[in-house]
């Protein structure tokens, strides 16, 4: 069941009930999480990490929810608080499964996993370029009215799909051409990049250690890289280069094949002159006085402002948009545009100093790891993926990429299983 719903992640539905957003996700990680517990009930065993990411993590989250208490708007605070418990438990429930006791179940366990993280963001990268292919063929304007009429709604659900035609951010002009980014049934291009971003160190490094498909993978890969490009995501370029960075020291030692490191570099250097429009948009997030730049300059000037005014404990999860606009609705695409500026206007420098405690912990394990563990070699790329871009997006609050963190977590939780603690129930 775990597998199916990695495999599913980015093509679960959300419900409209009573103009209510229901996300499957969600409901799909809650009730993981409510058959992991019911099971260690069962049996009267309760298995918990006691590493340092998963005791910064579940600080991070008790911190959050206690917010509650005196944020601007409570309603809007616990709304984001559901969000983070309903997904960040499942954490442990990967790492439970994937560390399993069972040395044949961990293994056969593991490799299902690590494919239906490939497999799933394989067709989401394939989407991407068909559909940026489209806009070509058919028009952009077609194009977008399709995925707002009928993809979108259907994804995201009918209210949002509403505020996201009303402040899309699914073009951008290149030298004077509009062009429209991939999106598929995302819903915006940052947050599928991210969703790639995170899974192409899975592909890519399965691609190098998995010789019997290593043709196979390395066409997903490819898939997938392509995706991302095509969003013209600026964080998620810089993210891409700072996580192929983060691989190439390991691959040569891990694979003792130093053709493994040159591939990488080689993509490193495709992707920077791959085509003009892609390396413009690169070359651009480097200049401060262009349009989109300086208005995030400007936003994140505005939230060092707000963390001024309440520098330890910040105004409450989930209310940063109500100190830009006290008047704005609960979907309200309003955020401070940088996670860590995000975290300490809401959460205060205590709500940062966990965070970074989690991310920092959780990237030193994977990467004294990485050298034996093909799957920490892997998360440890997606992790430096999301840390990188979350200097340029607020990306806590989209279910796909949490779950997808969860899972990235779930593996840097374990030492070598030194840290694995049974509760006799």
């Amino acid at each position: 069941m775990l597998v199916w719903f990695l495999f599913l992640l980015p093509f679960l539905p959300t419900l409209t009930v009573s103009e209510t957003p229901v996300s499957f996700v969600r409901v799909g990680a809650f009730f993981l999480v409510f058959l992991w517990i019911l099971r260690s009930f069962l049996n009267k065993k309760l298995f918990l990490p006691l590493s340092f990411p998963s005791l910064f993590l579940a600080t991070f989250i008790f911190f959050s929810a206690t917010s509650i208490l005196w944020a601007i708007n409570p309603v809007l605070a616990v709304r984001k608080e559901l969000l983070w418990l309903s997904i960040f438990p499942l954490s442990v429930v990967f790492w439970q499964n994937i560390y399993s006791e069972q040395e044949t179940k961990k293994s056969k366990l593991k490799f299902y996993l690590w494919e239906a993280v490939i497999l799933s963001s394989g067709v989401i990268g394939f989407l991407a370029i068909v559909q940026f292919a489209a806009q070509f063929i058919i028009g952009y304007e077609t194009v977008n009215s399709f995925l707002v009429k009928n993809i979108t709604p259907i994804f995201v659900g009918t209210p949002t799909a509403e505020i996201i035609s009303q402040n899309s951010s699914w073009f951008v002009n290149i030298e004077g051409q509009t062009i429209m980014r991939s999106v598929v049934n995302f819903p915006d291009p940052h947050t599928l990049a991210l969703f790639l971003g995170l899974t192409l160190p899975f592909a890519i490094i399965a691609a190098i250690s998995n010789v019997q498909k290593r043709f196979l993978y390395g066409i997903i890969s490819g898939l997938i890289l392509s995706g991302l490009l095509l969003t013209f995501s600026r964080g998620a370029y810089i993210a891409l280069v700072f996580s192929f960075i983060s691989l190439i020291p390991f691959v040569g030692y891990k694979f003792k094949n130093r053709k493994a490191g040159i591939i990488l570099m080689v993509m490193i250097i495709s992707f920077l002159f791959l085509g003009q429009p892609i390396i413009s948009r690169f070359i651009s997030s480097f200049d401060a006085a262009e349009g989109s730049n300086a208005g995030r300059i400007l936003i994140w000037q505005n939230a060092i402002e707000v963390f001024k005014q309440n520098p330890v404990i910040g105004v409450g999860v989930g209310n940063y948009p109500l100190t830009q606009d006290e008047f704005i609705s609960s979907r309200s695409p309003i955020n401070a545009h940088n996670t860590y500026l995000e975290i300490v206007t809401e959460l205060g420098l205590s709500g940062l100093l966990l965070w970074l405690g989690m991310l920092t912990s959780a990237l030193w394990l994977l990467f004294r790891n990485a050298k034996n563990n093909s799957l920490a070699l892997a998360a440890l790329g997606g992790l430096v993926f999301f840390a990188t871009h979350g200097f340029f997006e607020t990306i806590i609050y989209s279910p796909h990429n949490l779950v997808l963190l969860s899972f990235i977590l779930g593996i840097a939780f374990d030492d070598y299983n030194k840290n694995k603690q049974q509760t006799t129930l």
